[in-house]
């Protein structure tokens, strides 16, 4: 099983669109988006693809 890491992109002054993305969002949107990142990089990208958590679009040059 593949193990993945997501790592935050920061500015060069130190902030993450990322982190303000996420802060926008409603606490139950936010929760939602956690478990997935979570449960994906636990489980890798093939099971979070068959489990339908993410879909990767064909354009990314990956096979499906």
């Amino acid at each position: 099983m593949e193990k993945l890491t997501f790592d935050w992109v920061k500015r060069s002054d130190g902030t993450s669109e990322f982190k303000e993305y996420m802060d926008s969002l409603p606490v139950k949107d936010r929760a939602k988006l956690y478990a997935v990142i979570s449960k994906t990089a636990g489980n890798g990208m093939e099971v979070a693809k068959k489990a339908r958590w993410v879909s990767i679009p064909r354009s990314c040059g990956t096979s499906t």
